[in-house]
């Protein structure tokens, strides 16, 4: 079984770091009249074990994917990320894949999403493991897509 984390940036100042960790999420949607008086309509707040129940922002929230990176950070879902990879096409050519972390309900897993297909493959979605096509040799986290939308362009 994997070990549940979730996380999220949160909306007030925090001492220390901006992101908190947590084990659940839930999100509070308002009447329409005081939607429009407060200018939101829903709010999201993570259950923490440190800092209580947190408000965070939406598009920040992300799964542990149970995995960690060439560095010992943990991978959440919303991460950016490079894959170094080998192509198993009998060449082993060396390649990197930068995409981000998400998960895909029809597969039921976490995958690496290009923005584009990748030139030598043809694909745009990476799995986080070995596959058939190559063999995963490592992953780095370089951001994630709430502080640094700005990576997911970055590569050709």
């Amino acid at each position: 079984m994997r070990e549940r984390k979730i996380r999220g940036y949160a909306v007030e100042e925090m001492v220390g770091s901006q992101w908190v960790y947590g084990f659940g999420v839930y999100a509070v949607e308002f009447a329409e009249h005081y939607a429009k008086e407060i200018g939101r309509k829903i709010d999201w707040y993570l259950y923490t074990e440190d800092a209580g129940i947190v408000r965070v922002h939406e598009d920040s929230i992300g799964d542990y994917i149970g995995k960690k990176d060439k560095d010992g950070n943990e991978v959440h879902e919303g991460d950016i990320v490079t894959l170094f990879c080998q192509e198993n096409k009998g060449a082993w050519n060396d390649f990197k894949v930068t995409g981000v972390v998400t998960y895909f309900e029809q597969f039921a897993q976490f995958l690496v999403k290009r923005e584009n297909s990748h030139p030598q493959l043809g694909f745009d979605l990476f799995e986080l493991c070995d596959h058939e096509d190559y063999e995963l040799l490592e992953i780095e986290v370089i951001g994630n897509i709430f502080e640094n939308p700005e990576l997911i362009n970055t590569e050709k």
